[in-house]
């Protein structure tokens, strides 16, 4: 067998399955991993007649740390880096030594900063993208952008993606009034895409349940500020001067501070400019994946070398404790 420095399991993005790369011999290094993450009770209603499969699933999470591999796995790695705070807890419970906040993507920013390019006559426009699932929270969007049409916002908002829900959506749509403000895209390609966000001017993520969001980087990589859930992977991907999180404490709560946040942004164009590059300047400095390779160095170095070599890990004497390596990420 060749003489291997370092052993990297990166498969599998769900801390559920940690394979058997460990058993190799050298420095295992595992992740990022997701997956810890649960859907908050306060949305239950929005998952319908599936909430009990994800309660389910909840369960079957909770339950993995009576897993003898799952919990050697994690002892033997000498760095284990988690996608969100949910999964960095858990590893941290069952016995990791040392582990990384660190997301499982990344992003590559679009060569020229698009802002300006959309008309000046347009509505202020509210873009949502992903997949038509009940996870991704595409009803709790509408039923935001059903409170912003009381308050008599004009605005248009933009819904992309393909899924299960796309005839329920027609139907959301019409029951809430909202034909004349809301346009539902298919999957479009990814230039498309591309001049979508530009035509934007917010972005937001109503997903209930997510490691982290790919398309949360792409909105900001495009210069847009993001409204979302303070929770899962997004509440580190998105800080204050980025966009806007709400707390999730119950549904009418959420609603209302989602659609305050909204019209905030749709209000102060001069907020949403800064935040929208602020957002962008995040993206490439904290998310890029040049910055994602040089992290990966420094660990591979720092687990051959038995040194931490400046990466700043956190340990699982120290629970509470989050440290990242290079730009800072909120928490």
């Amino acid at each position: 067998m060749h003489p291997f420095d370092v052993v990297h399991h990166v498969t599998f993005n769900t801390v559920e399955v940690p394979g058997l790369l460990w058993l190799l011999g050298p420095p295992f290094v595992w992740g990022p991993v997701g997956g810890a993450q649960e859907p908050p009770e306060a949305l239950r209603s929005y998952f319908g007649g599936r909430w009990y499969r994800e309660r389910l699933r909840v369960w079957r999470k909770r339950l993995s740390r009576f897993n003898p591999l799952l919990r050697t796995a994690v002892r033997r790695a000498s760095v284990i880096l988690a996608a969100n705070g949910e999964t960095e807890r858990r590893l941290l419970a069952l016995g990791a030594a040392r582990c990384l906040r660190e997301l499982e993507t990344g992003i590559v920013l679009p060569a020229a900063d698009p802002g300006g390019s959309a008309p000046p006559d347009r509505p202020f426009t509210i873009m949502w993208a992903g997949s038509l699932t009940l996870r991704k929270g595409p009803r709790l969007a509408l039923d935001v952008m059903a409170a912003l049409k009381g308050r008599g916002l004009t605005f248009q908002a933009v819904f992309v993606g393909g899924g299960p829900l796309r005839d329920s959506m027609h139907k959301w749509i019409r029951d809430l009034g909202l034909e004349a403000e809301v346009v539902l895209l298919h999957e479009v390609s990814h230039g498309a895409m591309g001049r979508q966000y530009a035509m934007s001017d917010v972005f937001l993520f109503s997903s209930l349940h997510d490691t982290s969001g790919n398309v949360v980087l792409e909105a900001m990589s495009h210069g847009l500020p993001v409204i979302s859930l303070d929770q899962h992977g997004v509440k580190d991907m998105v800080d204050a001067e980025s966009g806007i999180k709400v707390p999730v404490r119950d549904l009418g709560q959420v609603v209302n501070d989602l659609t305050d946040s909204i019209e905030r942004l749709a209000r102060d164009r001069a907020l949403r400019v800064a935040m929208g590059q602020a957002a962008r300047r995040r993206a490439g400095d904290v998310y890029g994946w040049a910055r994602k390779g040089e992290l990966l160095q420094r660990i591979y170095r720092s687990v051959v070398t038995c040194r931490l070599d400046g990466v700043e890990l956190a340990r699982s004497s120290q629970p509470t404790a989050v440290n990242t390596p290079g730009p800072p990420s909120s928490s």
